[in-house]
This record gives structure tokens, sequence and C-alpha cells, in this order.
């Protein structure tokens, strides 16, 4: 639910923004119709536009230019993301094949008494399976010696 006004609320800061701009744009397109020619030295070639169309040429220009600047100054982070990807599907496959391996494991280990899960480490066969926090304290004392 929450997901849902979030983009609500983006498409209403979307549309506040945008329609102010859009207005500004062609408010500017009206206001400077007179041609303006351009000309690129040192070749003789050269262009009369409108000068909004000029103006907007610039500004498509910049976005250009700037979006391919910021594409390639994060091809590393997406390559290393890519890569973190791959890193996570195969840790899944892997987390796939041991529950995948888990039930042949837990009949081999009721088959052996006492070597069950949660078995303290050294327990006698037959022993009762110990909780997850009794086993971690008998580690510890094991450590510490």
């Amino acid at each position: 639910m929450a997901e849902g006004r979030g983009a609500t609320f983006k498409k209403i800061l979307c549309w506040l923004i945008g329609l102010p701009v859009l207005a500004g744009a062609v408010l500017f397109a009206l206001a400077n119709r007179g041609a303006l020619t351009v000309s690129f030295w040192p070749s003789q070639f050269a262009v009369t536009l409108p000068a909004f169309a000029i103006v907007f040429a610039a500004v498509l220009l910049g976005v250009v230019v700037g979006g391919l600047a910021a594409w390639l100054a994060f091809g590393r982070k997406r390559a290393l993301l890519r890569e973190r990807a791959r890193e996570v599907r195969r840790l899944e496959g892997e987390i796939e094949d041991l529950k995948r391996r888990l039930p042949a494991a837990d009949g081999d280990a009721q088959a052996a008494p006492g070597a069950g899960p949660g078995a303290a480490p050294g327990a006698a066969p037959g022993a009762p399976a110990a909780t997850d926090a009794e086993t971690t304290r008998r580690q510890l004392v094991a450590i510490q010696g």
C-alpha cells in the first residue's frame, strides 16, 4: 500500500514540475520566433533557424552529452552489479542444492543414534539432542578451556 502512495506522489510531483517547465518552453518558443543564422567556422556551412529551435537543440544536445557522460562514469558500478548478481544466482543455486540434500542428510543422521542435528559435539551415542543455546554454551566453554 505504501508503494502505491509513493508512486502516486511521484506522478503528482512530476506533473507539478513538468507542467510549468512545458508552459515556460512554449512561452519561450512563442516569444523567440525570430530567425537566427548559425555558421560553423571555418566551413561555409550556415543554417538559419528560429531562435527557439537553436536553444532547444542546444538543450537537447546537453542532455544527450550529460547522459552519455553519466552512463560512462557508472560503467564500473554496472559491471560490479552484474558480477554480484551472478554471485547471488550461484549462491541461490547452492542453497537450493543444499536444501535438496538436507532430507537425505536427516535420514542418515537418524540412522546414527545421537548424531542428530543439535547433538553436542563429543556427546555419547544415544544422548538427547542439545538445544542451540546449550550447544553454543558448550562450544564457548570448550574454546575458553
